[in-house]
Formats: C-alpha cells, sequence, structure tokens
C-alpha cells in the first residue's frame, strides 16, 4: 500500500517537473527563426574574406621574396669570396711566372759569361775567332739585362708572355756561338788529324825507301801509299770547304791503306841490305831528289844520251840505288 502512494506521489513529481522544463525551453525551440542579412552586410563580408585572402597571399610573397633575397645575397658573398680567391691565386701564379722567367734569364746570362771564360781559354781557335765571339757574347748579354729589367717591371700576364717569346728566341742567339765555337774546335781537331795523318804518310815513306835499297819489291806498297796520299790530300781539301765529315771519311780511308801497307810490308822477308862498294873514281852520286827514267819517243836517228843511259840503267844506276838514299827514280 505504501509502495502504490510512493509511485503515485513520483509519478506526479515527475510530471510537475517535466512540465516546468518545457517551459523554460518551449519559447526557444519554437520560436520564429531570425531573418538572414542581405545587402551591405553580406558585400562587407565578400570583401573582408577578400581582403584576408590577399593579405595571406601578399605576406606568403613578402616571406618568400625575403627568403630569395637573402639565398641571393648568400650567393653573391660567396661569389665574392671564390672570386677574391681566384684574384689571389692567378696574382701568385703572375708572380711565380715573373720569377721563374727572370731566374731564366740570370741562368742565360751566367750561361753566356762561363761560355766567354771557355772561349779565353781554348787554345785551338783563332785570335779572330775569339774576338767575334766576344762581341756576340757581349750583345747577347746586353739584351739579356734589359729583358730581365723588363721581366721585374712586367705588370699583366700579357707582357710576360710577350717577354718569354723575346727570351725563347735569344737562345738562339746562345746556340749559334756554341755551333761556332764546336765548328771551330772541330776543325782544329781535323787540322790536327791531317798533320798525324802526313806525319805517318812520311814514315812510311821512308820505310819503304829502306825496303827499296835492301832490294825488296815494293810496287804494291807504293800504290798502297799513293792511295793514302791521295785520301790525305781530299782531306786537306775538304776541311778547307768546312766539310767535317769528309775530312774524317777520307782519313778513316788513308789510315784503313797505311795499315794495309804497314801489314804487307811486315809479311816481306827482311833481305840484308847489299855491302857498300867502294865507288870508282868516276862514280859519284847525283844531286838528291827525282831523275826522271821515263821512256821517251825518239826521232829516227836519235839516240839516249849516254848521262841518261848511265843514270836509268846498267852498273851506275845500281850503284846509285845502293849508295845514294836521297835519289830516287821515275820509271
Amino acid at each position: 500500500m505504501n509502495n502504490m502512494k510512493m509511485k503515485k506521489i513520483n509519478f506526479i513529481a515527475g510530471l510537475v517537473l517535466g512540465a516546468f522544463v518545457f517551459s523554460l525551453f518551449a519559447p526557444m525551440v519554437f520560436a520564429t527563426p531570425p531573418a538572414i542579412k542581405t545587402g551591405d552586410n553580406l558585400q562587407d563580408s565578400l570583401t573582408q574574406l577578400r581582403k584576408d585572402r590577399d593579405d595571406f597571399k601578399n605576406n606568403k610573397l613578402q616571406e618568400k621574396t625575403k627568403n630569395a633575397n637573402a639565398t641571393k645575397e648568400k650567393v653573391a658573398s660567396k661569389r665574392k669570396l671564390i672570386e677574391a680567391k681566384q684574384e689571389e691565386l692567378r696574382l701568385k701564379k703572375e708572380e711565380k711566372r715573373k720569377a721563374v722567367l727572370v731566374r731564366l734569364i740570370e741562368i742565360q746570362i751566367k750561361q753566356m759569361e762561363n761560355t766567354r771564360e771557355r772561349v779565353a781559354k781554348m787554345s785551338n781557335i783563332s785570335v779572330e775567332l775569339k774576338t767575334q765571339l766576344n762581341a756576340s757574347i757581349d750583345a747577347a748579354v746586353a739584351v739579356l739585362t734589359a729583358k730581365k729589367a723588363e721581366a721585374v717591371a712586367a705588370a699583366t700576364s700579357e707582357q710576360m708572355k710577350e717577354l718569354a717569346k723575346e727570351i725563347k728566341e735569344l737562345f738562339k742567339t746562345k746556340r749559334d756561338i756554341v755551333r761556332q765555337i764546336v765548328d771551330a774546335i772541330l776543325a782544329s781537331r781535323a787540322d790536327k788529324a791531317i798533320v798525324a795523318a802526313e806525319g805517318r804518310l812520311t814514315e812510311l815513306k821512308a820505310k819503304i825507301a829502306e825496303m827499296k835499297i835492301a832490294g825488296q819489291d815494293t810496287a804494291a806498297l807504293d800504290n798502297l801509299l799513293a792511295i793514302a796520299q791521295g785520301k790525305i790530300s781530299a782531306a786537306k781539301t775538304k776541311a778547307g770547304k768546312e766539310d767535317l765529315k769528309g775530312v774524317i771519311n777520307e782519313l778513316k780511308e788513308a789510315y784503313r791503306n797505311m795499315k794495309i801497307l804497314m801489314e804487307k810490308a811486315e809479311k816481306q822477308p827482311v833481305l840484308s841490305p847489299p855491302p857498300i862498294s867502294t865507288p870508282p873514281v868516276s862514280f859519284q852520286c847525283p844531286a838528291a831528289g827525282y831523275i826522271n827514267c821515263m821512256p821517251v819517243v825518239l826521232q829516227p836517228g836519235e839516240t839516249l844520251s849516254a848521262e841518261m843511259a848511265n843514270l836509268c840503267s846498267g852498273e851506275y844506276h845500281q850503284w846509285i840505288k845502293i849508295n845514294c838514299s836521297d835519289v830516287e827514280f821515275a820509271f
């Protein structure tokens, strides 16, 4: 019974509470909605939206431009640093090139001075050639000294390049001087070689003369001697024309023939010279030199003089060959 009363009371209380809440919210739920704004208010809102959008774009553009300018400034700064470094390296390179060029000129001057000293000490070149070479050396040293001053004062790479070309051309002067010295030395050596060959030829002539006195056959040796003498004469001719290679070749041939001559002479048996006979009262040595015993064509009725007949044949002829060493016969 009590429970039923309680339920009824709770139900009634719930209804009262629901009615109270409904009375509070009913005007809001069932009220007429406000009218939508139109006209100026809508246009202002759109304008504001556009303005906000444009401001946003402008801000982004300014930020992008600012970042781009900052990047450009960094790149420009780095470029300036690189250019400054490159310029520094270029200047160092130019200074180094200048120092090398100046040093090269100094070396050439020193070599020229050394060449002058060598020329002064050379005994195998003429005084005239020494004077000529010294004049060429002095002129070259003067030019090199002037070019050295220009190199020190040079300020641009173009000036350095031009000076380097000029110095290269000056090297030819040194080569010409050296060539003249070498040619003079070789010519002197060629002259000495010719004199030595002539001395050897004289010794061989004396040897052959002794063999003739001893009665040995020297026809083959005389032939080799004549060939060697011809080669020496040819060497003299080529020496006058400054054909040093030709001189060497001719002297080689001369010495080759003289060597063969000596080998043949050594192989021939050595004969004891005949005893020197006491000349009869009528036998005397003729004047030193050659006696021409070559055959002559006689006209009908002509005869060889008795003097020539005795000189070129017979007992007197044999006596002269044995006893008169400074007399030779040409047949």
